[in-house]
Protein backbone atom coordinates (compact mmCIF):
# COMPACT_ATOMS: atom_id res chain seq x y z
CA UNK A 1 0.00 0.00 0.00
CA UNK A 2 1.55 3.35 -1.26
CA UNK A 3 1.48 6.42 1.25
CA UNK A 4 -0.78 9.06 1.02
CA UNK A 5 -0.25 12.38 -0.18
CA UNK A 6 -1.78 14.84 2.56
CA UNK A 7 -3.22 18.39 0.83
CA UNK A 8 -4.87 21.30 3.26
CA UNK A 9 -6.11 24.29 1.92
CA UNK A 10 -6.72 27.40 4.65
CA UNK A 11 -7.74 31.17 5.16
CA UNK A 12 -7.12 32.83 8.08
CA UNK A 13 -9.41 35.23 7.05
CA UNK A 14 -12.11 33.17 5.97
CA UNK A 15 -13.47 29.50 4.45
CA UNK A 16 -12.35 27.74 1.55
CA UNK A 17 -14.80 28.42 -1.16
CA UNK A 18 -15.12 25.64 -4.33
CA UNK A 19 -13.41 27.32 -7.20
CA UNK A 20 -10.56 27.44 -5.04
CA UNK A 21 -10.53 23.51 -4.43
CA UNK A 22 -11.60 23.01 -8.26
CA UNK A 23 -8.30 25.01 -9.25
CA UNK A 24 -6.15 23.48 -6.93
CA UNK A 25 -7.27 19.46 -7.87
CA UNK A 26 -7.18 20.28 -11.49
CA UNK A 27 -3.32 21.63 -11.12
CA UNK A 28 -2.56 19.09 -8.92
CA UNK A 29 -3.21 16.27 -11.31
CA UNK A 30 -1.82 18.48 -14.37
CA UNK A 31 1.93 18.48 -12.24
CA UNK A 32 1.80 15.31 -10.79
CA UNK A 33 1.20 13.91 -14.09
CA UNK A 34 4.39 16.10 -15.41
CA UNK A 35 6.34 14.83 -12.79
CA UNK A 36 5.49 11.20 -14.14
CA UNK A 37 6.74 11.73 -17.29
CA UNK A 38 9.87 13.55 -16.60
CA UNK A 39 10.85 10.89 -14.75
CA UNK A 40 9.97 8.51 -16.65
CA UNK A 41 10.69 9.99 -20.39
CA UNK A 42 6.96 8.35 -21.13
CA UNK A 43 4.72 10.99 -22.76
CA UNK A 44 1.45 8.87 -22.04
CA UNK A 45 2.59 8.73 -17.96
CA UNK A 46 -0.41 8.85 -15.58
CA UNK A 47 -1.41 7.72 -12.47
CA UNK A 48 -4.32 8.00 -11.11
CA UNK A 49 -5.02 8.96 -7.49
CA UNK A 50 -7.80 7.53 -4.80
CA UNK A 51 -9.34 10.45 -2.49
CA UNK A 52 -8.91 8.39 1.10
CA UNK A 53 -10.39 11.23 3.29
CA UNK A 54 -11.57 14.73 3.01
CA UNK A 55 -12.37 17.14 5.69
CA UNK A 56 -13.95 20.29 6.03
CA UNK A 57 -13.88 23.52 7.29
CA UNK A 58 -10.46 24.40 5.92
CA UNK A 59 -10.07 21.18 3.55
CA UNK A 60 -8.33 18.35 4.06
CA UNK A 61 -7.24 15.82 1.42
CA UNK A 62 -5.56 12.72 1.26
CA UNK A 63 -4.21 11.36 -1.94
CA UNK A 64 -3.19 7.65 -2.48
CA UNK A 65 -1.68 6.64 -6.02
CA UNK A 66 -3.55 4.33 -7.65
CA UNK A 67 -0.70 1.45 -8.89
CA UNK A 68 -0.44 2.41 -12.83
CA UNK A 69 -0.95 -1.25 -14.86
CA UNK A 70 2.49 -1.03 -16.43
CA UNK A 71 5.44 -0.67 -13.71
CA UNK A 72 7.86 1.64 -15.45
CA UNK A 73 6.53 4.60 -13.26
CA UNK A 74 6.76 4.19 -9.13
CA UNK A 75 4.46 5.93 -7.88
CA UNK A 76 6.30 6.97 -4.56
CA UNK A 77 9.46 8.27 -6.67
CA UNK A 78 6.42 10.26 -8.16
CA UNK A 79 5.56 12.08 -4.98
CA UNK A 80 8.77 12.00 -3.20
CA UNK A 81 9.84 13.74 -6.07
CA UNK A 82 7.16 16.16 -6.21
CA UNK A 83 7.04 17.03 -2.63
CA UNK A 84 11.08 17.43 -2.55
CA UNK A 85 11.04 19.74 -6.16
CA UNK A 86 8.83 21.97 -4.43
CA UNK A 87 10.56 22.52 -1.32
CA UNK A 88 13.93 23.04 -3.20
CA UNK A 89 12.81 25.61 -5.81
CA UNK A 90 11.70 28.13 -3.04
CA UNK A 91 15.54 27.79 -1.54
CA UNK A 92 16.39 28.18 -5.37
CA UNK A 93 17.93 24.60 -5.81
CA UNK A 94 17.51 22.57 -9.33
CA UNK A 95 17.29 18.77 -9.50
CA UNK A 96 19.51 18.21 -12.76
CA UNK A 97 17.06 16.51 -14.82
CA UNK A 98 13.99 19.02 -14.04
CA UNK A 99 12.88 20.23 -17.33
CA UNK A 100 11.47 24.04 -18.32
CA UNK A 101 8.01 22.58 -19.01
CA UNK A 102 7.95 20.86 -15.22
CA UNK A 103 8.90 24.43 -13.24
CA UNK A 104 5.74 25.98 -15.36
CA UNK A 105 3.66 23.40 -13.88
CA UNK A 106 4.95 23.77 -10.58
CA UNK A 107 4.93 27.70 -10.66
CA UNK A 108 1.04 27.67 -12.16
CA UNK A 109 0.40 24.99 -9.14
CA UNK A 110 1.70 27.22 -6.54
CA UNK A 111 0.10 30.80 -7.83
CA UNK A 112 -2.98 28.71 -8.23
CA UNK A 113 -4.53 29.78 -4.37
CA UNK A 114 -2.57 32.86 -3.94
CA UNK A 115 -4.57 35.03 -1.59
CA UNK A 116 -2.72 37.04 0.82
CA UNK A 117 -4.07 34.97 3.64
CA UNK A 118 -4.00 31.70 1.74
CA UNK A 119 -1.74 28.48 2.87
CA UNK A 120 -1.67 25.37 1.34
CA UNK A 121 0.25 22.38 2.61
CA UNK A 122 1.98 19.40 1.09
CA UNK A 123 2.70 16.32 3.42
CA UNK A 124 3.98 12.87 2.27
CA UNK A 125 5.74 10.67 4.76
CA UNK A 126 8.41 13.10 6.37
CA UNK A 127 8.56 15.67 3.64
CA UNK A 128 6.36 18.42 4.84
CA UNK A 129 5.89 22.32 3.04
CA UNK A 130 3.57 24.79 4.23
CA UNK A 131 2.94 27.52 0.84
CA UNK A 132 2.17 30.48 1.93
CA UNK A 133 2.10 34.59 0.74
CA UNK A 134 6.73 34.46 1.48
CA UNK A 135 6.86 30.62 0.02
CA UNK A 136 5.19 31.94 -2.96
CA UNK A 137 7.08 35.13 -3.13
CA UNK A 138 10.80 33.03 -2.63
CA UNK A 139 9.28 30.68 -5.92
CA UNK A 140 8.18 33.55 -8.12
CA UNK A 141 11.89 35.06 -7.30
CA UNK A 142 13.73 31.54 -7.46
CA UNK A 143 11.76 31.18 -11.14
CA UNK A 144 12.46 34.33 -12.35
CA UNK A 145 12.96 34.14 -16.24
CA UNK A 146 16.44 34.67 -17.38
CA UNK A 147 16.71 37.07 -20.24
CA UNK A 148 19.47 36.52 -23.31
CA UNK A 149 19.39 39.20 -25.74
CA UNK A 150 20.52 37.29 -28.49
CA UNK A 151 19.73 33.70 -29.43
CA UNK A 152 20.51 30.88 -32.65
CA UNK A 153 18.19 28.48 -32.20
CA UNK A 154 17.62 25.16 -35.00
CA UNK A 155 14.48 23.53 -35.01
CA UNK A 156 10.91 22.12 -37.08
CA UNK A 157 8.78 25.34 -37.82
CA UNK A 158 5.24 24.26 -36.67
CA UNK A 159 1.80 25.08 -35.43
CA UNK A 160 1.81 28.64 -36.56
CA UNK A 161 -0.84 30.93 -34.18
CA UNK A 162 -2.04 33.75 -36.34
CA UNK A 163 -5.51 34.20 -34.03
CA UNK A 164 -4.12 36.13 -30.78
CA UNK A 165 -3.08 39.89 -30.64
CA UNK A 166 0.86 38.23 -30.66
CA UNK A 167 1.50 35.76 -33.26
CA UNK A 168 3.39 33.22 -32.69
CA UNK A 169 4.41 29.92 -33.86
CA UNK A 170 6.24 26.41 -32.30
CA UNK A 171 9.47 25.53 -32.57
CA UNK A 172 10.67 21.93 -32.31
CA UNK A 173 14.30 21.70 -31.62
CA UNK A 174 16.37 19.18 -33.15
CA UNK A 175 18.68 18.07 -29.98
CA UNK A 176 16.90 14.71 -28.84
CA UNK A 177 16.66 13.89 -25.03
CA UNK A 178 17.09 10.24 -24.55
CA UNK A 179 15.16 9.27 -27.29
CA UNK A 180 12.01 11.96 -27.49
CA UNK A 181 12.26 15.95 -28.68
CA UNK A 182 13.14 18.02 -25.27
CA UNK A 183 9.99 20.05 -25.89
CA UNK A 184 8.88 23.12 -28.19
CA UNK A 185 9.66 26.25 -28.18
CA UNK A 186 7.40 29.38 -28.44
CA UNK A 187 8.16 32.15 -31.20
CA UNK A 188 6.61 35.23 -31.06
CA UNK A 189 7.12 37.52 -33.93
CA UNK A 190 5.19 40.83 -35.46
CA UNK A 191 2.52 40.97 -37.80
CA UNK A 192 4.67 42.17 -40.76
CA UNK A 193 6.59 38.80 -40.65
CA UNK A 194 3.35 36.79 -41.27
CA UNK A 195 3.51 35.89 -44.70
CA UNK A 196 6.96 35.30 -44.75
CA UNK A 197 6.38 32.72 -42.00
CA UNK A 198 3.83 31.03 -43.58
CA UNK A 199 6.18 29.56 -46.42
CA UNK A 200 8.52 27.99 -43.77
CA UNK A 201 5.81 25.51 -42.12
CA UNK A 202 6.96 22.19 -41.99
CA UNK A 203 10.58 23.18 -42.63
CA UNK A 204 13.76 22.96 -40.66
CA UNK A 205 14.98 26.96 -40.01
CA UNK A 206 17.38 29.14 -37.76
CA UNK A 207 15.43 31.92 -35.49
CA UNK A 208 17.30 34.48 -33.95
CA UNK A 209 15.89 36.67 -31.25
CA UNK A 210 15.39 37.50 -27.34
CA UNK A 211 15.10 34.32 -25.30
CA UNK A 212 13.69 33.85 -22.03
CA UNK A 213 15.19 31.15 -20.16
CA UNK A 214 13.43 28.92 -17.17
CA UNK A 215 16.68 28.31 -14.34
CA UNK A 216 17.04 24.82 -16.33
CA UNK A 217 17.13 23.36 -19.38
CA UNK A 218 19.26 23.83 -22.69
CA UNK A 219 16.51 25.54 -24.48
CA UNK A 220 14.29 29.02 -23.93
CA UNK A 221 11.14 28.97 -23.31
CA UNK A 222 10.01 31.89 -25.92
CA UNK A 223 11.70 33.98 -28.23
CA UNK A 224 11.06 36.98 -29.66
CA UNK A 225 12.19 37.56 -32.89
CA UNK A 226 11.95 40.53 -35.62
CA UNK A 227 13.67 39.03 -38.15
CA UNK A 228 12.31 36.30 -40.04
CA UNK A 229 13.29 32.51 -39.75
CA UNK A 230 16.15 31.50 -42.31
CA UNK A 231 15.42 28.38 -44.01
CA UNK A 232 18.29 25.33 -43.85
CA UNK A 233 18.42 22.69 -46.60
CA UNK A 234 20.13 19.69 -46.21
CA UNK A 235 23.10 19.33 -49.49
CA UNK A 236 22.93 15.70 -49.03
CA UNK A 237 26.18 16.01 -52.21
CA UNK A 238 27.67 18.30 -49.79
CA UNK A 239 27.56 15.70 -46.55
CA UNK A 240 28.72 13.11 -48.33
CA UNK A 241 31.68 14.93 -49.59
CA UNK A 242 33.35 15.15 -46.04
CA UNK A 243 32.82 11.74 -45.44
CA UNK A 244 36.72 10.06 -44.98
CA UNK A 245 38.20 13.97 -45.20
CA UNK A 246 37.81 14.96 -41.20
CA UNK A 247 40.89 13.38 -39.48
CA UNK A 248 39.55 12.99 -35.90
CA UNK A 249 41.49 10.33 -34.99
CA UNK A 250 45.54 11.06 -34.74
CA UNK A 251 47.54 9.39 -37.54
CA UNK A 252 49.64 7.31 -34.58
CA UNK A 253 46.52 5.81 -32.82
CA UNK A 254 43.95 3.30 -33.22
CA UNK A 255 40.00 4.27 -32.91
CA UNK A 256 39.96 1.93 -29.25
CA UNK A 257 43.19 3.95 -28.42
CA UNK A 258 41.89 7.05 -28.86
CA UNK A 259 38.62 6.31 -27.13
CA UNK A 260 40.18 5.31 -24.12
CA UNK A 261 42.32 8.02 -23.91
CA UNK A 262 39.42 9.99 -24.05
CA UNK A 263 37.75 8.39 -21.53
CA UNK A 264 40.80 8.41 -18.89
CA UNK A 265 40.55 11.90 -19.17
CA UNK A 266 36.97 12.77 -18.64
CA UNK A 267 37.60 10.26 -15.85
CA UNK A 268 35.19 7.61 -17.18
CA UNK A 269 37.59 4.60 -17.52
CA UNK A 270 37.96 1.59 -15.30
Amino acid sequence: MHPVLHVRIRHDGGPVILRELHELTKHLQSTLTAVSRDLSDLQDAHIDYEITHAETGSLALGLRPIPPDKDRIDPHRVLETFTHDIEDIQANRFRASMTPRLTQKYHSLIRTVSAEDAVVEYRYKQCSIAVDSAFRARFDVALKERVAEDVQIVGHLDALDAHRKSYRFYLYPKFVVQGRIEWRIECRFPTALLSQIVGLIKKTVKVRGKGFFAPVGLYPLRVESTEAPVPLNCDADLLRSYVRKMNLVPSDMTVAEYLQRNREAAGFAD
